[in-house]
């Protein structure tokens, strides 16, 4: 089960299913039969347009890629433009660029050949040993997975890239006992959506029909104040516990912050 099903499971626990239906089931899909659940409902609608890009933007992945397989697209000597391929990257997306350069300690080590555990291992030792990154030249992020690189020299043909790619599609790259946070994230974002959705209906029904809506109202009323919490948890505590989640991030820091001790 990946983690955003187990989100999504979870939220079929918390909020009543009658809750769900009426949000996230259209009129025109209600006939029994009809292959439309409330959970792939739930994913389309709420949990690949916000949360998912959300995640990719307060956290994301820091990686080193070689640019032995970036194509280079244009070269005046000072600057040039590469484009860095999906097959570098395991087909996810460059979010940010952080330097350019080449490491004292190896040449380089390519995200789509170095395992996890592997690549753990080395920053521990990186960490300890104070390995830095070299670089002369400055890098900004110009198109989709295309870099333009303003170097005072050629580079090496060890060169690699400091940046931050997007989360597994499925956010399988999430550590097990990260699911839970993002469980809590998803939630307050489905709050957010079901009370948007339904508070104009419920008050239409008051004035136009005099309906007495009873607990739907009550509940759908007590979600408020979920899109106020959906943007402190993401701001404050996901974006942290993602940051610790990345172990690419979070040993460079650990480097970085002891290397004057």
């Amino acid at each position: 089960m990946s983690p955003i099903q187990k989100a999504v499971q979870d939220i079929t626990f918390k909020i009543p299913q009658e809750i769900l239906r009426q949000v996230f089931i259209d009129k025109r899909f209600s006939t029994v039969n009809y292959p439309v659940s409330i959970e792939s409902q739930i994913i389309a609608k709420v949990v690949r347009p916000r949360v998912l890009v959300d995640c990719n933007l307060v956290g994301g992945l820091q990686v080193e890629l070689s640019l032995s397989s970036a194509k280079k697209t244009y070269d005046d000597g000072s600057h040039q433009i590469y484009v860095i391929p999906k097959t570098a990257t395991m087909g996810r997306s460059i979010i940010s660029v952080m330097s350019i350069g080449f490491n004292e300690n190896e040449a380089s080590s390519t995200f789509q050949t170095t395992s996890s555990l592997i690549r753990e291992s080395m920053n521990v030792i990186d960490a300890v040993n104070g390995y830095e990154t070299n670089s002369t030249a400055s890098v900004s992020l110009i198109e989709e997975n295309t870099i333009h690189v303003e170097s005072e020299s050629v580079l090496s043909s060890n060169a690699t890239l400091r940046c931050i790619v997007s989360n597994d599609p499925d956010m399988q790259n999430l550590n097990p006992r990260t699911i839970p946070a993002f469980t809590k994230l998803v939630e307050y974002a489905v709050k957010s959506y079901i009370y948007n959705q339904s508070i104009i209906n419920i008050d239409t029904a008051r004035l136009h029909g005099g309906q007495t809506l009873g607990v739907y109202r009550d509940m759908v009323e007590g979600y408020a104040d979920a899109e106020e919490l959906y943007v402190e948890y993401r701001d404050t505590r996901w974006k942290k516990i993602a940051f610790c989640d990345d172990k690419e991030s979070y040993y460079r820091h650990i480097k970085l912050t002891s290397s004057g001790v």
